[in-house]
């Protein structure tokens, strides 16, 4: 894991694709796990520091609050079912994109390397416990590293890469927020 965070491009070319397996995805979806909880556990604190601030509460009124509380002790609920789904719709969307655009004729444009890859790259999500800033700054972390990856497995361009991640990563994210807001309205 340090190889991998410390210089990503080398590890990424020295990476044995047949020693990927299935630890490499529980290694993934607990990383990503540990890494929406964080961030849902910021958000519960926030709300909780927000609630006892008079000028929080004339920015952003009590019922929104509620709202934002109940929003993020759902995914904090769901974050262990999330992480492990999440990593194989997004690799599979990632795939989709990759494939149905012709950006590679890579031998090793398999569906289980770009599993793996993405699994992999979630690797910096245990930075997420840092209070705020920590999940923006993982986030931004795992899309460097998958852009890396897909340029060093794959031969992509970086250009590439990103035409291929934004669009998976944004449906995904904003679908899942769309539904975590409809449950907390309803709860």
């Amino acid at each position: 894991m340090r190889a991998l965070l410390k210089s990503p491009s080398v590890f990424f070319k020295t990476l044995k694709l047949e020693s990927l397996g299935t630890r490499t995805l529980f290694l993934g979806a607990a990383c990503l796990w540990f890494g929406l909880f964080c961030e849902a556990a910021v958000q519960i604190l926030l709300v909780s520091f927000a609630k006892t601030s008079k000028p929080l509460l004339e920015l952003v009124p009590l019922p929104q609050l509620e709202i934002i509380r109940k929003e993020a002790l759902l995914s904090l609920s769901f974050s262990p079912v999330i992480a492990f789904f999440g990593i194989y719709l997004f690799a599979s969307a990632l795939h989709v994109v990759i494939k149905g655009f012709n950006f590679s004729d890579s031998k090793n444009l398999r569906y289980e390397t770009t599993l793996y890859l993405c699994a992999l790259c979630q690797v910096p999500m245990l930075f997420a416990f840092i209070p705020i800033i920590g999940p923006l700054l993982s986030s931004v972390w795992v899309f460097v590293l998958l852009t890396k990856a897909l340029k060093e497995i794959y031969g992509l361009s970086y250009i590439a890469a990103f035409a291929c991640i934004l669009p998976p990563a944004l449906f995904l994210k904003l679908s899942w927020n769309s539904a975590l807001q409809l449950l907390a309205l309803s709860v």
